[in-house]
């Protein structure tokens, strides 16, 4: 409510990442700053899980076909994507009033917080308040939207 509104001018970024997606946006008001989106091809078809999460649960043996070689890789390139845009980000990042993630699971969390610039103590970062969807850039907005009660229809306020 009241914080919210608030920063309705301020800076707010968005970052999630889930399942192989990431998608991140820097909002200034209303209008967008930043924007990136990735996206990698990590989970097992099928199965609906990581090739981490796998590789994990096998005890001594991996998989070691062609597709889990793949994913293994892809999921690297997925966490240095991520590492380099954050780093890149770090100014609007500290600037930002509020820092709304979305990320379940340790895997995803780690991809956010692992580089050192998003801190998960960090007062301004939050989660999202409600269910959302595959991480798009449509999603972003949509989230951003109802997060801080921005409706198209409705006047900017003085």
């Amino acid at each position: 409510g009241k914080l919210l509104s608030g920063v309705a001018k301020a800076k707010v970024t968005l970052l999630f990442a889930s399942g192989g997606h990431f998608a991140g946006c820097v909002f200034q008001g209303r209008e967008k700053v930043r924007s990136k989106t990735f996206h990698r091809y990590v989970i097992r078809a099928k199965a609906g899980t990581r090739q981490a999460v796998r590789d994990a649960m096998g005890g001594g043996s991996v998989p070691k076909s062609a597709g889990s070689s793949i994913r293994r890789h892809n999921e690297e390139a997925l966490q240095r994507d991520i590492n380099d845009l954050l780093e890149a980000w770090r100014g609007d990042l500290g600037e930002s009033a509020l820092v709304f993630v979305h990320a379940p699971g340790t895997v995803n969390k780690a991809s956010l917080f692992g580089s050192g610039a998003l801190s998960h103590k960090d007062p301004r970062v939050r989660g999202v308040p409600f269910a959302t969807r595959r991480p798009t850039l449509s999603e972003l907005n949509r989230v951003h939207s109802l997060l801080l009660g921005i409706h198209p229809d409705t006047p900017e306020p003085p």
